[in-house]
């Protein structure tokens, strides 16, 4: 299906998802195929942050480590590609800029930012919110801990706040969060099913999330 209607032949319909996917999971992967097959993206990048701003408190684990388990995860998923725009970069990494280096990238892209609507809060601590804005539309996937309404409601209030276009992916992702896997790591628990495979022997492989 794809609802997203194209300006001309040339153009290039371009999802974005980023995160610091510690560990990535099944609920990132399934709401990119979702997005890429709903909307007819033409491709989707996955990009992990190198140094996320937003966990300045946080311990992050390395970023290549980080890296490596995306490209395990999505090494079967056609049309899909793991980025390093992100990884590459000094300091912290802020959207705005990976947007600016991307449209230089790619001259007759448009951008289409997948977020889960837990993040729709988070988009007004962004750096230069209102310019990212300008450079993206934002796909947003449905979390069954939230009401339709309270979605519809916050998307009203960050359109007019700051002019974000975005638009209902009409999908509810997988309650699965990074949070609850390194925890269940951490306590002895599976994360079969969670998680790729081929992470779960790379996180076990490499003695992640242990205490």
């Amino acid at each position: 299906m794809n609802i997203l209607q194209k300006m001309s032949q040339n153009e290039q319909h371009i999802g974005i998802m980023g995160g610091t996917f510690d560990p990535i999971h099944y609920g990132h992967t399934e709401m990119v195929l979702h997005c890429l097959h709903y909307f007819g993206l033409d491709k989707v990048l996955f990009i992990p942050a190198g140094q996320p701003p937003h966990k300045k408190d946080i311990a992050v684990s390395d970023r290549e480590k980080r890296y490596d388990m995306v490209k395990l995860a999505t090494a079967d998923m056609e049309n899909c590609e793991v980025s390093r725009i992100e990884m590459d970069r000094d300091g912290y990494t802020y959207t705005v800029d990976t947007l600016t280096e991307l449209k230089e990238q790619y001259a007759n892209a448009f951008f289409f930012y997948i977020i889960g609507a837990d993040t729709l809060s988070e988009l007004y601590s962004w750096r230069n919110i209102e310019e990212v804005a300008k450079m993206t539309k934002f796909l947003v996937v449905g979390r069954d801990k939230i009401p339709s309404e309270t979605l519809h409601s916050a998307a009203a209030r960050v359109r007019e706040d700051f002019g974000g276009q975005l638009i209902d992916a009409c999908y509810v992702g997988l309650n699965i969060s990074s949070t609850d896997i390194r925890r269940n790591v951490q306590e002895g628990r599976s994360i079969s099913g969670l998680v790729h495979p081929d992470v779960e022997e790379y996180i076990i492989k490499n003695g992640l999330y242990r205490p």
